[in-house]
């Protein structure tokens, strides 16, 4: 009888010891057990001027809303699987060099799971076709540790964008990359005190001016008393977003720009509101002026509304 329990332990053992084994495998294969929570910034450039983050678990209930709306029963993850796969958090920051004409792009991915996989998974993607104005890096996405993952191109900077940086903001210099604030589910950070945000921007062709075409020379002077920019982006529930902007004017700017500023943001977030309206939802707010920046608070109602909007375009 002994003899029996004796193999039934050593049996047990055995396979407890192959499970083990067969885990650390495929752990090192997929990365199958949680990652740590690491920082972007060793991965960051000095010259970054823009940066975007995203950390889904803070905003974990209304993302898992948006995917309920956006993506047919069939086809959509448990929340389990989501709650388990969701990275950490990534940033997309962008560096622009004007004497090497391009801005630095990199995409860093705090992979909560699964980071071989998604490393794979981008590489195998067309990215030229799906973004044809980057130049990316010819080894394509690295998994540079447990937990990191890093996507790096280029982006040529058009010559108007070039002309217009360096006259409006000669040889200006600043101490340090401004940093996140941390907390939030989106946050975006533009810093302009050397002219660095209006050059990613425009060289990305966002700067639409009333014609819907990039017109960086309608923007150069308003971008020149703007400092920095922070917006921010939290779900107050399913459907409902809150949102805040904050505009820090240049240090040497007349009195009356604040206000300025102020206007051009009230005008556009109209507009916005016009379109969002007519989508189905609402967007709501008011800013105000305190010494030298511009801060607005808003909300945004109807999540879904704007997703069941896009669907029918």
């Amino acid at each position: 009888m002994k003899k029996i329990w004796i193999i039934l332990i050593a049996v047990i053992g055995v396979l407890v010891l192959a499970g083990v084994g067969g885990l650390v495998v495929a752990d090192r294969t997929f990365a199958l057990l949680q990652s740590p929570k690491l920082s972007h910034v060793p991965y960051m450039m000095p010259e970054t001027r823009v940066q975007i983050a995203l950390v889904p678990e803070i905003g974990a209930e209304g993302l898992f809303s948006l995917i309920e709306h956006a993506l047919p029963e069939e086809q959509r993850p448990s929340e389990w699987v989501l709650r388990r796969v969701f990275p950490h958090h990534t940033v997309v920051f962008m560096a622009p060099d004007i004497r090497a004409g391009v801005v630095h792009l990199t995409t860093f991915v705090n992979d909560q799971r699964l980071g071989p996989f998604i490393r794979d998974a981008v590489n195998k993607a067309d990215l030229s076709e799906a973004l044809p104005t980057v130049r990316w890096a010819h080894e394509g996405m690295v998994l540079e540790q447990r937990g990191v993952l890093t996507l790096r191109g280029e982006i040529p900077i058009d010559p108007q964008t070039m002309e217009l940086a360096g006259t409006t903001w000669p040889e200006t210099r600043v101490d340090a990359t401004l940093a996140l604030e941390g907390g939030h589910m989106l946050e975006a950070l533009l810093d302009n005190r050397d002219g660095g945000a209006f050059t990613v921007l425009s060289t990305l062709e966002w700067l639409m001016g009333p014609d819907g075409t990039n017109n960086p020379d309608f923007f150069v002077g308003l971008f020149a008393n703007i400092a920095w920019l922070r917006l921010t982006a939290n779900f107050a529930g399913p459907n409902e977003l809150v949102l805040s902007i904050l505009v820090e004017c240049q240090p040497d700017v007349e009195e009356d720009v604040p206000a300025s500023l102020q206007f051009v943001l009230d005008m556009s977030l109209s507009q916005l509101q016009g379109t969002i309206s007519e989508m189905g939802a609402a967007f709501s707010g008011t800013s105000r002026v305190e010494d030298k920046t511009v801060i607005g608070e808003y909300t945004l109602f109807g999540l879904d509304k704007l997703i069941a909007a896009e669907e029918e375009i």
